[in-house]
C-alpha cells in the first residue's frame, strides 16, 4: 500500500490531516501510529487557528525524520535537509496556488465547528 492510501484510509477514519500524512510514513520511521498520531495531533486544522497547513508541518516532520541532522556540526546533512525542505514548500504552493494555510486551501475556515463540519461534508 503507498503513502497516499495510507493516508486516504486515515483521512476517512476521521484522524486529522498532519496526523494522516505522519501516520501513513510512521512505520518507516520505527514509529508506531499510536506516537505519531500524538505527536502530530496539534498540527491539523492549521494548528487549529486555520493557518499553515497541517499538511505542510506533517511533511516537514517527516523531512526532518528523513534528512535531518543531529550532530550541530553536520554542517553538511543541515544544508541538504534546509534544500529538501525549499523544494517541498516550492512545490506545495506552486499545486495549491500559492496557498500554504488550510482556510485558503479549503475555502472554510476550520477553526470554526461550522466550517470543519462543511469541510467534512464535502470531502467524503
Amino acid at each position: 500500500m503507498t503513502h497516499k492510501e495510507k493516508a486516504d484510509i486515515l483521512l476517512r477514519r476521521q484522524y486529522h490531516c498532519s496526523q494522516a500524512l505522519f501516520g501513513a510514513f510512521a512505520e518507516d520511521f520505527g514509529l508506531d501510529l499510536q506516537t505519531a498520531f500524538r505527536i502530530s495531533t496539534c498540527f491539523g486544522a492549521g494548528m487549529r487557528q486555520g493557518d499553515v497547513c497541517g499538511c505542510i508541518c506533517a511533511s516537514l516532520m517527516i523531512l526532518g525524520l528523513a534528512f535531518g541532522f543531529y550532530d550541530s556540526q553536520d554542517r553538511e546533512l543541515e544544508m541538504y535537509g534546509n534544500q529538501k525542505t525549499r523544494e517541498f514548500m516550492e512545490k506545495f504552493r506552486e499545486r495549491m496556488g500559492g496557498n500554504m494555510t488550510c482556510r485558503d486551501i479549503l475555502a472554510h475556515d476550520i477553526a470554526t465547528q461550522e466550517g470543519l463540519q462543511r469541510v467534512f461534508d464535502t470531502s467524503f
